[in-house]
C-alpha cells in the first residue's frame, strides 16, 4: 500500500513470482510518526521539539539534554572556584611527593651508574 501524502511504502511482501508487492499490514507498522500526525506540538505544551535524522536513537537525545540540564544546574562558576580551591591542597601535596620520588629514582641511578664504572656489580 502507497501512503498518498508521501509515496512511500508501508507494508508488504514481495511475492517471489511476479516480484511485487503484495498484502497490506496497514498503518500499524510503519516505523514513524509524520510531523502531521505527531501529538508532540507546542499546542500541546512542548517547547523544545527537534525532528531527528534516522538512525539517531531518541533516549540518547533525552539523557544528553538530561545532563546537560543537570550540569547547568549544579554546577556554576562559583562551584568549579570552589572545586579547585579544594583540589590545589592536593594537587601540591601529589607534586611534591611525586618530585621526592624522582629525586630518590635519580639518586639510586647514579650510584647503580657509579658502581658499574668502578667494577662493582
Amino acid at each position: 500500500m502507497l501512503n498518498q501524502s508521501e509515496d512511500i511504502q508501508i507494508g508488504g511482501d514481495i511475492n517471489p513470482a511476479t516480484k511485487k508487492v503484495e498484502g497490506d499490514y496497514g498503518e500499524k507498522y510503519k516505523g514513524s510518526v509524520s510531523e502531521k500526525e505527531s501529538m508532540i506540538t507546542p499546542e500541546n505544551g512542548f517547547v523544545l521539539i527537534e525532528t531527528l535524522e534516522p538512525g539517531v536513537s531518541p533516549l540518547s537525545v533525552i539523557e544528553e539534554r538530561d545532563m546537560n540540564k543537570w550540569l547547568r544546574s549544579n554546577f556554576d562558576d562559583s562551584t568549579i572556584c570552589n572545586l579547585l580551591a579544594m583540589a590545589a591542597p592536593w594537587m601540591l601535596i601529589g607534586m611534591i611527593v611525586g618530585l621526592v620520588a624522582l629525586f630518590f629514582i635519580t639518586i639510586d641511578r647514579y650510584y647503580e651508574i657509579k658502581d658499574e664504572k668502578n667494577g662493582n656489580r
